[in-house]
């Protein structure tokens, strides 16, 4: 026995020598954090040994005598809490007595890093210890579950107090210690936030306990403390601690502890984390939060008194809490309009407020206009983005939406307007009232156009006034050294864009036109959102857009304007099946009456339809269907005018666009839409005649030309022939010759179109077949080119495809003939070294079209389906 009492006594005297190196006050948080988990490595051992002390019959109240006899209060109780976690694991003793007896006796140490420590320790030994709900511990001697909560209440009480005493440690007057020292208790807050974990982890308490005994005394704590930095990390320990049931009971006392707390402590932030909290649990459990709680309102009460009762915060800082509070209400209420607008009414009153009080101060001879800095700037950015990507086209119901965007410089307000219509294209809504969508160009203007120049509130005249207002510069005066200032000002100005355009001004041009393009691209594609069941209404729709894209500059037209002639082309199709179907109609009523023995004749739908109002197409006039106030003619005339506009500055898209109008009106199958049709091509020629001077251009325009007039079936004859002529022309004007090979040759389908027994064919066989010997003779003066035997064989492909559909002229003789010109002119170049035989790919590309070509007669001459026409290219000779 003597033998274990000495070493009992020389284990606790090397324990204590070690337990004397946390009494250091020479040594940083960091490094003071280091030896104390060194400690507590060796502790454990400490602990063990003691464990197995009890197991040998040694009473635990002894050891616990035992170890108070140390010399030093620190060492002592270190200790006394290794032994005491023995003891309470024993049994011997109540757990309720011990932890209060602990948690007194830590009051001896008084200095703030070291009884921080101390604290943290007591905490660690008794986690598993407490006499919560399900342990060995809770009994009627041992303790309850509120025996647990409170230890750890006033272990987290002492812990703060002595936390927040490390700031009121004498300093010197340097600003940089007051910086260490808060740096210092940032490093030491973990210790203070470890017993709210603890608190949050007992089994027994549920949110009524927390409600009634645990949050109250934690509030009071945290507001009586009045510490800036402690008020701030113990509400974001509440909030993140403790589960998300007890928020929701305890958020009216929440948010009433947040309006009592110090000015400087950044409550936004604390609101924030209690409404992402609460947000993304009601997002998992919709029905969890009950509606009549309404959080909403709570959040918003807070947000009010905060700024009523604390003038000291800034416009920023309102707008900061209006977003918070509207991210809340998107994710918490979705849908409930009244809740964002709320929140952006809110906002636009203290922008409001904010410039009539920028006004009446500035100076009347040089007033500064009102402008938010960069930071006032991303905040309305984001409060007017942050609905988009839910609401959509809903945004326009919001009335203080455009008020709030006035605020923002034009950049701003384009991006936000980008991410309209990005919502809107997700969201698939369409939109078909004119008030709805002038509200929505009236948003989306600044990507449909340039900032307009010399406007109060741009974004260089918002910059002139934040830097003025930076530099306290009063708008009196100036002189000769403002102006001074001002010419130095411009001169380097001058200079950096100088070096500028020298260093990188082609990468800025080109991402300029790429964000140009980009945003035209998205305003191109809102034409298809505005759709209306109503053809007038949708009319009146297209017409409102045309107002707004022709203020647009010229290089946006070609994004913009060509959606706006599609959409009205296909109202154009809805609008001829209404007048159609009236013509219809009234040719019915008129044949029905005419059987009664009423008066009046019968009549195609064109003679039921009243004529009146000139539409300056050619001298047509409009025909009015009852009950329709804008028929096809106005819309041609529509898009008459917009091609018009667009023409000038895109002849090539414009004369491509005349073309497809005038498909789209050959196809409303009555006899005046033949002139608009007639009109459009005329266009089209025109265009190409005093703009097109680009060969490539030229050629896609004689193809389309081309493409069109074979689409179309409802052309007088001398127009048709006069249109058709006049293509031919300008293929053979071409100015190289294979071009004008290949153009004539396809432009010869332009006099054989359609079978005979078909309604508006036309055929000319002799001018086709003039067509095809212009080519042939053409290609026959490429022979100093590579391509003549291509354009040949080109060229007979169009005999065959004459032969084949039967066009009179085009006979077997002058198949033949073509087969053996070419065959002529492959055995001249294989002789010259020219042919085939050199192996090169364009000859074996000419060889393989040729042979291909060939294969293609002889199948049809053995072709077991059509005995008459195997025959007809039976007389071909290959």
């Amino acid at each position: 026995m003597s033998k274990d009492n000495d070493d009992l006594k020389g284990t606790l005297t090397h324990a204590s020598e070690m337990l004397r190196e946390l009494r250091t006050g020479l040594l940083t948080p960091k490094s003071y954090y280091e030896l104390y988990m060194k400690v507590l490595d060796e502790l454990r051992y400490l602990e063990d040994y003691f464990t197995g002390l009890q197991k040998q019959g040694k009473p635990v109240v002894e050891l616990y005598e035992k170890v108070q006899s140390c010399g030093n209060v620190l060492p002592r109780l270190y200790l006394l809490i290794t032994v005491a976690g023995v003891y309470i694991k024993s049994l011997e003793a109540p757990a309720r007595d011990i932890l209060k007896d602990l948690v007194e006796m830590c009051k001896g140490v008084q200095h703030p890093m070291r009884g921080l420590f101390l604290r943290n320790y007591l905490s660690q030994v008794s986690r598993d210890k407490l006499p919560d709900v399900g342990t060995p511990y809770e009994d009627e001697e041992g303790g309850t579950v509120q025996d647990a909560y409170d230890f750890i209440l006033q272990n987290f009480s002492e812990a703060n107090r002595l936390w927040c005493r490390m700031q009121q440690q004498p300093t010197n007057a340097q600003n940089k210690d007051k910086k260490r020292r808060e740096k210092e208790r940032q490093e030491l807050r973990i210790l203070v936030g470890t017993n709210l974990v603890r608190l949050s982890q007992l089994q027994g308490v549920d949110a009524a306990t927390y409600t009634e005994h645990i949050l109250p005394r934690l509030l009071e704590q945290v507001v009586q403390c009045k510490d800036t930095l402690a008020q701030a990390y113990l509400m974001e320990c509440i909030i993140q601690a403790f589960g998300d049931e007890f928020h929701i009971a305890t958020l009216r006392q929440f948010l009433t502890a947040c309006t009592h707390l110090k000015e400087k402590v950044n409550v936004r932030v604390i609101l924030e984390g209690m409404m992402d909290r609460l947000a993304s649990y009601s997002e998992a459990n919709p029905e969890a939060i009950p509606q009549e709680l309404k959080t909403f309102d709570m959040f918003n009460g807070c947000v009010t008194k905060l700024v009523e009762e604390k003038p000291g915060y800034s416009v920023v800082e309102v707008l900061r809490l209006q977003a918070s509070l509207l991210n809340y209400a998107l994710q918490s209420y979705p849908g409930q309009l009244q809740y964002v607008n709320l929140c952006l009414g809110n906002c636009a009153a203290s922008l409001s407020a904010k410039k009539v009080q920028h006004e009446k101060e500035a100076v009347i001879v040089a007033p500064l206009p009102f402008a938010l800095d960069a930071e006032g700037v991303e905040v309305v950015e984001r409060l007017l983005t942050l609905p988009l990507s839910s609401l959509a086209l809903r945004v326009l119901e919001l009335p203080h939406f455009a008020t709030l965007l006035e605020f923002l410089p034009w950049g701003n307000r384009r991006q936000v307007g980008v991410t309209l219509l990005k919502a809107i294209y997700s969201s698939r809504s369409t939109l078909g009232d004119l008030e709805s969508v002038e509200k929505l160009l009236n948003i989306v203007v600044p990507v449909i156009k340039d900032e307009p120049p010399n406007v109060l509130g741009t974004e260089e005249a918002q910059a002139e006034a934040i830097r003025r207002q930076q530099e306290g510069e009063t708008g009196v005066g100036g002189g000769e050294d403002e102006e001074e200032e001002r010419t130095s000002a411009a001169r380097r100005e001058n200079a950096t864009s100088l070096a500028a355009a020298v260093d990188g001004g082609e990468g800025e041009r080109g991402d300029q036109a790429g964000r140009l393009e980009e945003d035209q691209l998205l305003v191109a594609q809102l034409v298809h959102v505005m759709v209306s069941p109503d053809t007038d209404t949708q009319f009146r729709i297209l017409r409102m857009v045309r107002q707004h894209f022709a203020e647009a500059a010229k290089e946006r037209l070609q994004y913009t304007l060509p959606p706006l002639v599609f959409a009205t082309l296909r109202l154009v199709r809805q609008v001829r099946r209404r007048e159609v179907a009236a013509g219809v109609s009234a040719a019915a009523e008129k044949v029905e009456k005419k059987k009664k023995g009423g008066v009046g004749e019968t009549g195609s739908s064109e003679e039921v339809v009243v004529e009146e109002e000139d539409d300056g197409l050619g001298g047509l006039r409009k025909k009015e269907v009852a009950g329709l106030q804008f028929g096809c003619r106005k819309l041609f005339q529509f898009v008459h005018e917009v091609l018009t506009s667009l023409a000038p500055h895109f002849a090539n898209l414009a004369l491509k666009l005349f073309l497809e109008a005038a498909q789209a009106a050959d196809r409303c199958e009555a006899v005046p839409f033949r002139l608009i049709a007639y009109e459009f091509v005329t266009q089209a020629f025109l265009l190409y005649e005093d703009e097109l001077t680009d060969s490539k251009s030229q050629i896609r325009a004689l193809a389309s030309m081309t493409g069109t007039l074979l689409q179309t079936r409802h052309f007088e004859e001398s127009d048709y022939d006069a249109l058709s002529t006049k293509v031919t022309q300008y293929a053979a004007k071409l100015l190289k010759k294979p071009d004008q090979c290949r153009m004539v040759a396809l432009a010869s389908h332009l006099f054989y179109v359609g079978r005979a027994d078909e309604p508006g064919h036309y055929h000319d066989p002799k001018r086709v077949i003039e067509c095809l010997q212009r080519s042939v003779k053409t290609a026959d003066m490429c022979m100093a080119s590579s391509q003549h035997m291509h354009l040949f064989v080109e060229v007979l492909n169009h005999y065959l495809y004459f032969y084949e559909i039967g066009c009179p002229t085009v006979t077997e003789k002058y198949v033949s003939a073509l087969v053996a010109f070419i065959n002529d002119k492959r055995n001249e170049a294989a002789l010259v070294g020219g042919g085939p035989g050199e192996g090169s790919a364009h000859a074996a590309e000419i060889e393989a079209y040729y042979k291909n070509t060939l294969d293609y007669i002889r199948r049809k001459k053995v072709q077991s389906n059509d005995a008459e026409l195997a025959a007809k290219f039976a007389a071909i000779q290959v």
